[in-house]
């Protein structure tokens, strides 16, 4: 059978253990969810030697991997526990514009991101776009001082006009978990 314009393609890429910990690289596109219809998905597991990869700076490494390969209309990271804990929210209000997680990561095209108030900062991707990090301190749902960052960076992104949809009819969209 032939695939329908509304079917999604899918490709998963696994690296699994022994001890059953693994990382998993997902990338959807084509498929007609409203909610992220193109989207790529990278679980980092928690094996020692997926260490490197569950940093600040493994990660704005896959980010900027991502985003130079995917070209994405956004992106972002966040822990499987915190993605949990939002999905009520995003699925009762499903906006199409970008979701912001620990780091997020947004195109040249909707604009420049500006100074954030600390401790958010701004790492510029050159001819890409932005990441933005809500806090140097990696994400966790135990640590109620992330869950403020992150929500302090939606505030100061949706007041600058940011996170408006683009007016597409589908996005792609970039997304790293951490389990």
């Amino acid at each position: 059978k032939y695939a329908e314009p509304t079917d999604p393609f899918r490709v998963n890429v696994f690296s699994s253990l022994p001890n059953d910990d693994y990382c998993r690289l997902q990338v959807v596109a084509g498929g007609s969810d409203s909610f992220l219809p193109h989207l790529c998905i990278f679980h980092v597991g928690f094996d020692a030697q997926f260490e490197r990869l569950r940093t600040l700076e493994g990660h704005l490494s896959i980010m900027e991997i991502l985003a130079r390969n995917w070209e994405p209309d956004y992106g972002f990271a966040m822990t499987t526990a915190f993605m949990d804990l939002r999905d009520e929210e995003w699925r009762a209000y499903p906006r199409r514009g970008p979701k912001v997680g620990w780091l997020t990561y947004l195109p040249e095209r909707r604009g420049p991101v500006g100074v954030l108030k600390p401790p958010a900062s701004v790492v510029t991707l050159a001819g890409l776009g932005s990441v933005v990090v809500a806090s140097p301190e990696a994400l966790t749902v135990e640590k109620p001082e992330t869950l403020a960052a992150v929500d302090a960076v939606k505030v100061q992104l949706d007041a600058a006009g940011l996170l408006e949809p683009e007016p597409f009819p589908a996005e792609a969209a970039l997304r790293t978990v951490i389990r």
